[in-house]
């Protein structure tokens, strides 16, 4: 069953796309969801919802898309980066 994403968590996570696509020239769905997920505990959204939504836009904005669990990352929750160490990709 499907939660309602509310105003405010949804205004998050087109942040938080933003933000991956300004800062690392992609989008990493679970890594960006997991952070929306973290900072939104009590809305209690599944994860995998929260990963439709950030992928919708991500795909909206024709943006590169990665699938990199954090916790595959050493750091990169605390970080938020979705990037182990913060690392970002370099851009020819």
């Amino acid at each position: 069953m499907q939660r309602l994403i509310t105003q405010p968590v949804l205004d998050a996570i087109q942040a938080a796309v933003d933000a991956a696509l300004s800062r690392d020239g992609m989008v990493n769905v679970p890594a960006v969801a997991a952070a929306v997920q973290k900072a939104h505990e009590d809305a209690n959204i599944a994860l995998e919802d929260l990963e439709e939504k950030v992928m919708a836009l991500a795909i909206g904005r024709n943006a590169v898309i990665v699938f990199h669990r954090p916790e595959t990352l050493p750091d990169a929750a605390a970080n938020g980066s979705g990037h182990a160490n913060g690392h970002r990709r370099l851009r020819s």
